[in-house]
């Protein structure tokens, strides 16, 4: 196989892997394997001569699939962030339910009224 032919399976491989989505459970694995399928993607890129002929037939459906793959990558991203967003609310939510008098200005049995 040539440089461009891998490009091309690597990145079909790619896509079907993040088309699957991110699981709920398991998150690292996933992670971790599209992580090692960009690196692999990444150093096909560099070996493929884009002045080739047969790589400018090919350059069409790399564009597009990159795109499809920019904006997986983009939608699994906004996920994390969301997640770790909820996760730092309930972690603040569960102490304030421990210690629900923490926020109140007490020092010493004394309560220090905040008006004045």
């Amino acid at each position: 196989m040539t440089a461009t032919t891998d490009l091309i399976v690597c990145t079909r491989e790619l896509l079907l892997h993040l088309n699957q989505g991110l699981p709920e459970h398991e998150r690292e694995a996933y992670i971790k394997k599209t992580d090692n399928l960009l690196d692999q993607r990444f150093i096909l890129m560099r070996q493929v001569d884009f002045q080739s002929t047969e790589a400018q037939k090919m350059k069409d459906v790399l564009l597009k699939q990159d795109r499809a793959i920019k904006q997986l990558l983009d939608q699994h991203q906004q996920i994390i962030k969301d997640d770790i967003k909820r996760l730092k609310v309930q972690k603040v939510k569960s102490k304030q339910y421990a210690n629900p008098y923490e926020a109140v200005g007490m020092s010493d049995g004394v309560f220090y009224d905040k008006r004045n």
